[in-house]
């Protein structure tokens, strides 16, 4: 085994600290790139082991060709079918005939290369040797069953003190394939004097490294897969089903459209946005035609022909091994329909491969909505909209439309009539008409109005059936603006000098009093009387029930009468009342002076009564 002598000083500082490559990279005309098993994003190390298999070569180790191996599969090499494959001992495979069976280029060569041979993989292409006492061979083997078999080529060499063994594997159906590095002695250098990579002609090609230090490690591996797709329709099937009940789905993902891979394995992670509140339950999933062994499980799988199914958030995910899906996936699952009619349901769709350096794709809608339709069901009430609380000026309105709906909430054309009425109102009035009738629609629009203030509800109730029925939300009618000044208050003559509480309310143009809080004003016009602020005007805000009062003091003289402005805004009215007399107070004689009389003569006098403030009272 030829390997170049590593020095003490370096060997110190590359031990334990694995392959100096990147993770990840390549992309070449064709397609392909490489992921190793390093860092993230990383493909699996599985070593298989078949020294059980079938040994090529006898004796030393030296470069051999290997006559032509069938393979158990046909297996896509930059988009050709391959049905046989060559093995060198120098650590190489080809799937076009060397033409010799002893290696015409044992040493190593960067890629592309006209010396090179073509349609080849350079697993660790080196000139390798091995005797026959080290029990040095090269190994192949096929495992697993259709459509999921592997294609093994084993080099083991162990070399007392150059110790060193990998294998290249082919997936069946894929196309995928993974060189692994099993027990490397790191004082061999691995990777210094090798070249890994891939070869399709002397022009197309894909190096991972050549003549690298460290660019592979003991037990490390490098999986080869197509790179990005620019396309992938998704549909659903059927595209609607009845409220309530339970549906089977079918979801393809096809035309998965790739740059140039397109007989390779691409995607493994597929993401189902689900529309409706029930969670779908999974109950198969085929890929690439292929049915599935499927798990519920977040975890992806790692051996071909295996799908996981979860649910993160909102939406369903399908998980395979990496890129195993070519141009198709099928899941099948079980949806719970909700109760409410609708269309439209989207079931948006994302797909990603995990190790490609591509970002999550959507998936073009090629139908991936979903329609809930009624079953037929009778009218089971009756639902008002607005539905909220409504508040309105007396002699304004509330339209409202009614819709008819079954037991689940869908709407209903029918043919029947309802009755409105207004709970709480003996004033209210419905326009059109308080009967109206469905005429094959699943509504009707009706106003109410009321010009009374209070509130009250409307309630609609099937003609024919007084158990469908519905009723709004409560409707509130407040009193419009002032139109007029009512006095509460007697308009009866007044005593002169006395007191009376005058009161007054603001009413609108329908008789209803406005709320409290306005400011009305009284003013005396006419007369000398006073208010309780002992002056000619005084302001009072209405209560609760629309009242506003003043306490008045007639005027002294008698014989006359108070005027009394009541105003709020520009809104006057005028209250009269007669001043009277207040009771006797005293008499007054006339003549009021002193008199003589001859014995046997008369005085004669005029008698008056007079009220406390000098008013005569009758």
């Amino acid at each position: 085994m030829k390997f170049p002598v590593l020095k003490i000083g370096l060997l110190s500082l590359l031990v334990g600290l694995g392959p100096v490559m990147a993770a990840q990279g390549g992309n070449d005309t064709f397609g392909y790139m490489w992921t190793t098993s390093s860092v993230s994003p990383k493909t699996d190390f599985n070593w298989v082991d078949i020294k059980d298999g079938n040994a090529l070569f006898f004796g030393a180790i030296n470069d051999q060709v290997s006559t032509a191996i069938a393979l158990p599969f046909t297996f896509n090499f930059y988009g050709k079918p391959k049905t046989q494959i060559y093995v060198s001992a120098n650590g190489w495979v080809s799937f076009q005939n060397p033409g010799t069976t002893s290696d015409p280029q044992p040493d190593n060569l960067t890629l592309p290369n006209a010396l090179a041979q073509d349609s080849m993989m350079a697993v660790y292409w080196d000139d390798l040797s091995g005797t026959s006492s080290e029990l040095a061979n090269v190994y192949v083997k096929t495992l697993g069953t259709a459509p999921f078999r592997r294609f093994v080529v084993q080099w083991d060499l162990p070399d007392i003190t150059n110790f060193i063994e990998f294998q290249v594997i082919l997936y069946e159906t894929t196309n995928l394939f993974k060189f692994q590095y099993g027990k490397i002695d790191l004082a061999t250098d691995p990777g210094a004097s090798a070249t890994i990579g891939l070869q399709a002609t002397s022009t197309e090609a894909l190096q991972y490294a050549a003549n690298t230090a460290f660019s592979v490690d003991s037990y490390f591996a490098i999986l080869w897969s197509g790179k990005r797709v620019n396309g992938t329709d998704a549909s659903i099937s059927p595209t609607s089903g009845d409220v309530n009940t339970t549906v089977k789905f079918t979801y393809t993902f096809n035309n998965i459209n790739p740059l140039g891979t397109d007989l390779m394995g691409k995607l493994d992670r597929f993401s189902i946005a689900t529309p409706f509140v029930a969670d779908p339950v999974v109950s198969s999933i085929k890929i690439n035609s292929g049915v599935a062994a499927i798990q519920n499980s977040t975890a992806a799988p790692t051996d071909r022909g295996y799908a996981t199914w979860s649910m993160v958030a909102d939406s369903l995910v399908i998980q395979t091994a990496a890129m195993e899906t070519i141009d198709s996936l099928v899941v099948t699952f079980y949806q719970d329909l909700p109760s409410s009619v609708s269309t439209g349901n989207a079931y948006v769709s994302s797909v990603d491969a995990v190790l490609d350096s591509s970002s999550i794709q959507l998936a073009n809608d090629a139908g991936w909505s979903v329609n809930v339709t009624g079953a037929t069901e009778p009218v089971d009430y009756y639902e008002f909209s607005p539905s909220t609380d409504q508040t309105i000026t007396a002699g304004g309105s509330v339209s409202y439309t009614v819709t008819a709906r079954d037991r689940f909430g869908n709407a209903v054309a029918n043919t029947d009539s309802i009755i409105f009425s207004a709970s709480g109102s003996s004033s209210a009035t419905f326009s059109p008409s308080a009967r109206l009738a469905f005429a094959n629609s699943s509504t009707v629009s009706v106003s109410v109005s009321d010009t009374v203030t209070g509130s009250f509800t409307v309630k609609a109730v099937k003609k024919t059936d007084s158990s469908v029925s519905g009723t709004s939300g409560l409707v509130t009618v407040n009193p419009g603006n002032v139109s007029s000044i009512s006095i509460l208050s007697s308009t009866s003559s007044i005593t002169a000098g006395t007191t009376r509480l005058l009161q007054a309310a603001l009413l609108d143009v329908y008789g209803n009093r406005v709320g409290a809080d306005s400011s009305v004003t009284f003013t005396r016009t006419v007369g000398t009387g006073v208010f309780s602020n002992s002056l000619s005007s005084i302001s009072d805000l209405t209560n609760v029930n629309g009242e506003a009062e003043a306490s008045y003091t007639a005027s002294q003289t008698a014989g006359g009468s108070d005027s009394i402005r009541v105003s709020y805004g520009t809104v006057t009215t005028t209250l009269g009342m007669a001043v009277v007399a207040d009771n006797v107070s005293y008499y007054a004689f006339s003549p009021s002076t002193d008199q003589t009389i001859t014995a046997g003569g008369s005085v004669s006098y005029t008698v008056t009564a007079y009220d406390q403030y000098d008013n005569t009272v009758a």
